[in-house]
């Protein structure tokens, strides 16, 4: 255990730094390319807010002693359905939403929590951390592949939305380099010594507590209802979680500093997904990836509960 801890600059960066990873594969991925009515004031502010919600997550790995894959999934569940439930409501269905209880799944455990949280921050974190070349070039292309496919989907809208090819790639090279600078700053503040106070803790619950009670419940009504459920359930799997695990936790073993050459193949993807997007096709892709990742998002909660609530004592 480092007798050295994080002060409150130091996590506000690493926030910021987190925030913006989760922001580009929550937000610039998913949208895949500038829309109608993107300005770079909402997409400040709404940096900002996967941010504070970042903040929370970051206290939720480090209470619960948040270590092995299962645990993570549950860590990127609480921020999916903060997000997705709480904040944006698409949670409980609506116009343009799929319906209760898919709403669930998608997106906060099929995109959130698996592909923000659990592949965008923490596989390749590791691989960062790790100066795995290769693993990073495959994910690169990979990731590439995968945000190409689903940009194709756009332009089945009504009406289609679409952009020029030179404005498709300049907008993933830039949101690439911001994510790079968003991993070099997570592992230089420091992860490893992050470490809350009761007050902070309790400060950043009440300004979410409060959206809940008087915008959620409004806006949702009795299917509100549903979220203490679901946040119960993260609950007691964490606490198991924590009373069953005497090995550090996943911050704490983020401690190398990854080599800059490593940051190279993440360009990779802004350039396989603008060679895809500019063939032309437009093709239902999202219904396909939906009809495969909210299914899996079920599937992975579960499993993750499972884990949590059967595993043994790590020494």
């Amino acid at each position: 255990m480092q007798p050295h801890r994080n002060t409150f600059i130091q996590k506000i960066i690493l926030s910021l730094a987190l925030g913006y990873i989760f922001f580009f594969f929550g937000e610039r991925v998913f949208w895949s390319f500038p829309h109608p009515g993107d300005t770079l004031i909402s997409n400040f502010f709404g940096w900002l807010l996967y941010s504070y919600s970042a903040y929370l997550t970051l206290i939720v790995i480090e209470h619960f002693r948040v270590r092995t894959w299962w645990a993570v999934f549950l860590a990127g569940a609480f921020f999916g359905w903060l997000t997705e439930g709480v904040i944006a409501m698409t949670l409980f269905g609506g116009e343009g939403q799929l319906p209760f209880p898919i709403g669930i799944s998608w997106t906060g455990l099929a995109w959130h929590a698996l592909i923000d949280v659990f592949i965008g921050w923490y596989l390749v974190m590791m691989f960062l951390n790790g100066n795995h070349y290769k693993k990073i070039t495959f994910f690169s292309i990979a990731l590439g592949i995968f945000w190409g496919v689903w940009s194709l989907a756009w332009a089945l809208e009504t009406p289609p939305i679409a952009t020029t090819p030179d404005v498709y790639l300049l907008h993933g090279l830039v949101a690439t380099i911001l994510l790079s600078v968003s991993y070099y700053l997570f592992s230089k503040f420091r992860p490893a010594e992050f470490a809350s106070s009761r007050w902070e803790k309790i400060g950043l619950a009440i300004p979410v507590l409060a959206f809940f009670m008087f915008v959620t419940i409004p806006a949702v009504g009795l299917f509100a209802a549903v979220l203490p459920v679901l946040f119960g359930a993260l609950y007691f799997a964490l606490k198991k979680n924590r009373d069953r695990e005497t090995a550090a936790n996943v911050l704490e073993s983020l401690f190398e500093r990854p080599k800059i050459r490593s940051y190279f193949p993440l360009f990779l993807s802004p350039i396989i997904a603008a060679l895809i997007y500019n063939s032309g096709l437009a093709l239902p892709t999202n219904f396909i990836i939906m009809g495969i990742t909210a299914p899996l998002g079920f599937i992975f909660l579960g499993i993750a509960l499972y884990k949590t609530f059967r595993r043994s004592v790590v020494m």
